[in-house]
């Protein structure tokens, strides 16, 4: 590894800096925001993650709850529920400790975004994603709520370093695969939607291999250890599930969410109602064949199969419903859950499905009169993820210009974006499931930018 000039860390202080006062308001806005109401950093799901952590220090078992040690948790993955309990162990029973620390997490992935820009492009790039992603309401909002988000969006920026460093060594670095699967297996832990990205992770990872006509030795070493962690982590908490319930899923909450948001959506389109509605009747169809003596885990794996069939009977409408999902990934600014958690006083609608509901008068008395303030800050909420958007285009098509040692890392980059992407459109979908892609989606924006305004960079990874 190249030895950075002594100048170099005297350039990086704006970063340091910028990083220094995201952390102050974080850290403020969140002990202010507790001292106000402690319900505030809490969501729906909180509980179910915290009573499971509180199990695990308690009876030592991975259980539902303390008030049901012989119930197995299956439907939560362990990741979470062990970064809760760690700090428990610490700090005692205090949610406010689990919040600071996703904080300082969310502190160390705007500096992993600016290292990572930084080796890629040059300090400006650097400089331009770093303030983006300080900027970006959901990081802000997910790093003090007691949900996963916090924790996976770390392990996955983390796997980005561990990947980007791999593929800048002269010869494939077999402890740097290794890390940069076992980051994956992490992410996986703490939240199962990337299950499924160790697939094309491995594949784009043989053929990188195959293309540097490497032994067939050091590429199975290679694939073998990125693969391994996923393997003893993932596919033994799978083994464990399987050896509890007897249904081999790696979280069985997969079946209730086919339902609530794939059959329920299609319901819903079919049949002129709600998907509340929808979700309702789905479970009075269903609960015609449980038997009484189901246990949880067999009545979702019915949920999951019957899910299916009626989505593989409706393709156009699941395809509407994703195409609907897509929309709310991308667009929804995030404002109305921002000013919930901030205690602000908010209509149960939002301003920009309000423009084709209300009539005008109706949406002048509602917004530029009594809510004025989360209108403007919804439209420039909006401004700024179209901003971002249009900077991550740009680094996308300015692909050309980059040198060629980049190429396998990007492309790992990108699979990483389309998988997350594809898989978390689904109907129902808010800021929530975009944050933990919002730190590469700046990365990239931000090159973007420095790229549509006359930056060109270093020259790549021997930079590092």
């Amino acid at each position: 590894m190249r030895a950075r000039p002594a100048s170099c860390a005297g350039r990086a202080w704006p970063a340091l800096l910028l990083i220094a006062l995201a952390l102050a308001l974080r850290l403020g806005v969140l002990l202010l925001n507790y001292q106000a109401d402690p319900g505030r950093i809490v969501a729906v799901d909180t509980s179910s993650y915290e009573h499971t952590a509180a199990a695990l220090l308690e009876t030592g078992h991975f259980v539902l709850s303390p008030d049901k040690p012989t119930e197995p948790d299956v439907f939560r993955t362990p990741g979470y529920p062990l970064f809760i309990a760690g700090i428990y162990a610490v700090c005692g029973r205090s949610l406010l400790a689990v919040a600071v620390a996703q904080v300082l997490l969310s502190g160390a992935v705007l500096a992993m975004v600016y290292g990572l820009a930084n080796m890629l492009w040059g300090g400006r790039a650097a400089l331009a994603a770093l303030l983006l992603l300080c900027l970006d309401t959901s990081s802000f909002l997910y790093s003090q709520m007691i949900l996963s988000e916090a924790l996976f969006t770390f392990f996955l920026m983390a796997m980005a370093v561990a990947a980007a460093r791999f593929f800048a060594e002269p010869q494939p670095s077999l402890g740097w695969a290794f890390l940069a699967g076992a980051l994956l297996a992490l992410a996986t832990w703490t939240r199962p939607v990337s299950y499924y990205l160790i697939a094309p992770l491995s594949l784009l990872l043989f053929i990188h291999l195959r293309a540097r006509r490497l032994s067939w030795i050091k590429t199975t070493a290679c694939l073998l250890l990125f693969v391994l962690p996923w393997m003893a982590l993932v596919g033994g908490w799978r083994y464990r599930n399987q050896r509890l319930t007897g249904y081999s899923r790696y979280s069985h909450i997969e079946g209730l969410n086919l339902m609530r948001y794939g059959a329920a959506d299609v319901v819903a389109q079919r049949d002129g109602i709600s998907r509340e509605q929808a979700e309702q009747k789905l479970l009075r169809l269903f609960d015609e064949e449980i038997g009484p003596d189901w246990s949880t885990a067999r009545i979702y794996d019915l949920y999951a199969r019957r899910s299916l069939e009626i989505m593989r009977q409706h393709p156009l409408l699941v395809a509407k419903g994703l195409l609907r999902g897509a929309m709310a990934y991308f667009l929804v600014p995030g404002i109305s859950d921002l000013a919930i958690n901030l205690g602000l006083n908010h209509p149960p609608s939002g301003p920009v499905g309000d423009l084709a509901r209300l009539s005008l008068g109706e949406y002048w008395t509602t917004w530029f009169r009594n809510h004025a303030g989360i209108l403007l800050a919804t439209f420039l909420a909006l401004a700024y993820l179209l901003c971002v958007y249009a900077g991550t285009a740009v680094s996308l098509f300015s692909a050309a210009s980059r040198p060629r040692e980049q190429l396998w890392l990007h492309l790992f980059l990108w699979f990483v974006i389309a998988y997350m992407v594809a898989i978390s459109c689904l109907p129902g979908t808010y800021e929530r499931m975009r944050s933990p892609l919002m730190p590469l989606f700046c990365l990239y924006a931000g090159w973007g930018w420095t790229y549509l305004t006359g930056g060109r960079g270093k020259k790549g990874l021997e930079a590092i």
